[in-house]
């Protein structure tokens, strides 16, 4: 069975939940079942809440398993029903957690979004220090030279 096509039997394993027998081996290049089998098998039965997966039988597995979950994920969530990763090879779990992005950020330290608020209000400080520096700088050249004209000390440049 190492070179027989990627294929799915279904069975009920209790109420409200299906279980999806992964069966032969999914390779890019063969044909493989499609996402609306599972979602279509589970609304011929009204109450399917939860699908589930036994593996026992599939041979060899590439990333054609791996786009045939993702698009029952998609389909799954938009009719309402859960999936049940469990019976699934632990490579497929860690390969769909990272697809998701929940695995992305581990082991990195945590983007917070106060931290690039804190920074913004940061760079907006600084510019409006610099902004008040130089208003300063001006009202205070102005009124010296305001001085200097009430003195009769000013200087003025032949073309005014």
């Amino acid at each position: 069975m190492a070179n027989s096509q990627g294929t799915l039997d279904f069975s009920r394993s209790e109420e409200g939940t299906l279980l999806v027998h992964l069966k032969g081996t999914w390779k890019i290049g063969q044909d493989h079942p499609a996402a609306d089998e599972v979602t279509d098998h589970a609304a011929m039965r009204p109450g399917t809440r939860l699908i589930r997966f036994d593996d026992s039988a599939l041979d060899a597995w590439d990333s054609s398993l791996i786009n045939f979950l993702i698009n029952l994920i998609d389909r799954c969530s938009s009719t309402g029903i859960k999936m049940d990763q469990g019976g699934l090879p632990q490579g497929v779990v860690r390969l769909l957690r990272l697809s998701s992005g929940s695995m992305a950020s581990e082991g990195l330290p945590e983007k917070n979004a106060d931290v690039f608020f804190l920074t913004t209000i940061g760079e907006h400080t600084f510019k409006l220090i610099r902004y008040s520096l130089s208003v300063l700088e001006f009202l205070g050249e102005a009124t010296v030279a305001m001085f200097r004209f009430l003195q009769g000390k000013a200087r003025y440049r032949r073309s005014d």
